[in-house]
């Protein structure tokens, strides 16, 4: 067993203070501001939850800086929690109703950020379920999820607004939360209030982070989603440019899953602005990679579309050398 590290109390108040953030703003949801005071002043040692989450609102996103200030309890619950995230980045539906069924039946998800975690995961999978054979499925109860997520998001922010997004301290499960509403609203047809939404959290992330290296988990899932949003709106060479910058963060973070999804989104933006030879090359690396990573729903998808688009049918397989030179991958 490791031994416990003191200082996590003097490390939150250093970093609190150096942004300019107060007692009030950090712990709003977590705990009240006696408790926090009590940890600035070292008298308590916050369980692993409430740790975890005070750094996340401090910028610190790895396991890095949270694991120097180890202590044992609620190990099961964050592991659970963070198994629940990563699940659902990796669209995972068998898994997330793994995790769920176990969760439910846990105490740690009946209250507080477990179940914050718990209802952002089922939106989710609602989502997934609805969408893996119908991408234009009509029958999703949009307000629904809303009502859900925006319940979801108040246990840990009260009274949120969907305007001050950029304003706020975000834990890692409020970040899941907010993309997850923005993403409704990206498919309800909800323009103004997805693309508002997106931008207001990139720019969040973008002033909050430390280090790129901590939000690599969900940041390009952010921008796969502000992508999306600029291409329903015409905006093809504001999502062009951010498919590049969320390209090379991908490739430097090793977030290769998200790379042919990328270049199917280039390859779309390519074909609206009738660049047809880039978008047919694009389109068809989209194509070879996501068969390399075995998904073969979106390998199938990506052929339809070119099909759809260019009156061809991609029918063969061969090595994709143009974008594995590209991302490094073999």
């Amino acid at each position: 067993m490791r031994p416990k590290v003191n200082g996590i109390g003097t490390f939150i108040k250093q970093e609190r203070m150096k942004r300019g953030v107060t007692q009030e703003q950090l712990c709003t949801g977590l705990c009240n501001v006696s408790t926090l005071s009590r940890i600035e002043r070292g008298t308590i040692i916050p369980a692993s939850f409430l740790r975890y989450s005070l750094l996340e609102r401090l910028g610190y996103y790895s396991n890095m800086e949270r694991n120097v200030f180890w202590e044992e309890s609620n190990i099961d619950f964050i592991e659970r929690k963070k198994a629940l995230a990563m699940a659902t980045l990796h669209r995972d539906i068998s898994e997330i109703k793994r995790l769920i069924s176990e969760c439910e039946n846990k105490k740690e998800f009946t209250k507080g950020i477990g179940l914050q975690a718990l209802i952002t995961s089922k939106v989710v999978l609602d989502i997934l379920d609805v969408y893996e054979e119908d991408q234009d499925n009509p029958d999703f109860d949009f307000d629904t999820s809303i009502k859900a997520l925006r319940e979801a998001i108040a246990i840990t922010i009260p009274n949120f607004d969907e305007n001050k997004v950029s304003e706020y301290l975000l834990t890692s499960e409020e970040i899941r939360c907010i993309n997850a509403m923005s993403y409704i609203y990206l498919r309800k047809g909800d323009n103004k209030n997805a693309l508002h939404i997106l931008t207001s959290l990139k720019d969040n992330l973008d002033s909050l982070y430390v280090n790129k290296y901590e939000i690599s988990w969900y940041y390009p899932s952010i921008l796969i989603n502000l992508i999306w949003q600029h291409y329903r709106l015409d905006n093809l060479e504001e999502a062009i440019a951010l498919c590049e910058v969320c390209m090379e963060f991908c490739i430097k973070y090793n977030e290769y899953n998200k790379i042919p999804s990328l270049l199917f989104i280039h390859g779309a933006c390519m074909a609206k602005l009738g660049k047809i030879d880039e978008a047919k090359f694009m389109l068809l690396n989209s194509y070879h990679v996501y068969y390399a990573f075995r998904k073969n729903h979106e390998t199938d998808r990506v052929a339809k579309y070119y099909s759809h688009l260019f009156g061809e049918d991609i029918n063969y397989i061969k090595p994709c050398r143009g974008c594995c030179a590209n991302c490094g991958m073999v």
